[in-house]
């Protein structure tokens, strides 16, 4: 993908220049990228050599399956929707902001939230297909781990960019790779393997509540109108409602692994595209977002 450079001014002194749709912050650093990066050097490192090593970290790293899909989507609409805030300043069109951020989180959250149910309701047959049967161990970690992807939809790192908070971004990087180092080993000796993911998770949860919350204090909106819930709340039910026909054919088919994830992938769309109709309509026309146009449509 080619990045495109833009020159945007976030409340006067924040420029975006030449970091390519804000990527980075005035500190010249990818955040979430580089403290992402540390928190997962940091947990393999006591996971392989420390705690669990040889065979058993192979496990471990099965487990943590990257999803690029998930990826390319996040990154893309956090980008587009951070410098079309910014194109107009936010201070001075928060309600459009606000609507912006809400549109794009919907959208997000329609194809991310079905990904995440199916992925862990299908783990098994997941890691058979991709890594054999002799991983199935790694079926716990690899739930933990798909459960991040949920944590990215709201897109909070862009919108505190957009409101030049690059500080308290800054800090909160920070705190989440704190809490990673501080209750891991906890984690690990309490619930081994998946522990190691755990502390991830609730390190990361914890900063986006706080993110969130800050978002609400800076554009002075209440917790219920911070957030499009009842559409993520239809969209959560939809996709957990959609599991339940995929999941219970696949079980009842003797069939082999590749088959029945085929099949139930199958059920599952057709399942979830169905409940979900209504909802997409509620989506704004003109997509903010143009990476995701034509998967909600």
């Amino acid at each position: 993908m080619t990045t495109q450079k833009v020159r945007v001014q976030i409340h006067g002194d924040h420029d975006l220049g030449s970091h390519g749709f804000g990527q980075r912050d005035r500190y010249g650093i990818d955040e979430p990228t580089v403290y992402e990066k540390i928190a997962v050097a940091i947990r393999r490192a006591l996971v392989g050599a420390f705690r669990h090593p040889g065979a058993v970290f192979a496990v471990y790293a099965v487990g943590c399956l990257q999803i690029p899909l998930v990826d390319v989507l996040t990154t893309s609409s956090a980008n587009v929707m951070m410098v079309a805030m910014a194109r107009d300043g936010f201070d001075r069109r928060g309600a459009d902001a606000l609507a912006l951020w809400h549109d794009t989180t919907r959208r997000l959250s329609l194809i991310v939230f079905p990904l995440v149910v199916f992925l862990v309701a299908m783990a098994p047959d997941v890691i058979t297909v991709l890594f054999t049967r002799q991983y199935l161990a790694s079926v716990p970690v690899f739930r933990l781990w798909t459960c991040m992807l949920v944590l990215a939809v709201p897109c909070v790192d862009a919108v505190l960019r957009a409101c030049a908070e690059t500080r308290y971004l800054l800090g909160l990087n920070l705190l989440r790779l704190l809490l990673v180092i501080v209750s891991i080993t906890f984690c690990l000796d309490r619930f081994g393997l998946p522990g190691a993911v755990l502390a991830m998770l609730v390190a990361t949860g914890a900063t986006r509540v706080m993110a969130i919350g800050r978002i609400g204090r800076l554009t002075g909106t209440p917790l219920g109108a911070l957030l499009p819930w009842k559409p993520l709340a239809a969209t959560a039910g939809f996709a957990l409602a959609a599991a339940v026909p995929a999941l219970a054919v696949a079980r009842a088919l003797a069939l082999p692994p590749l088959a029945a994830l085929a099949g139930a992938a199958v059920i599952y769309a057709l399942a979830y595209g169905g409940l979900c109709l209504r909802l997409l309509t509620g989506v704004t026309a003109g997509p903010p977002v143009p990476v995701l146009q034509n998967a909600v449509r």
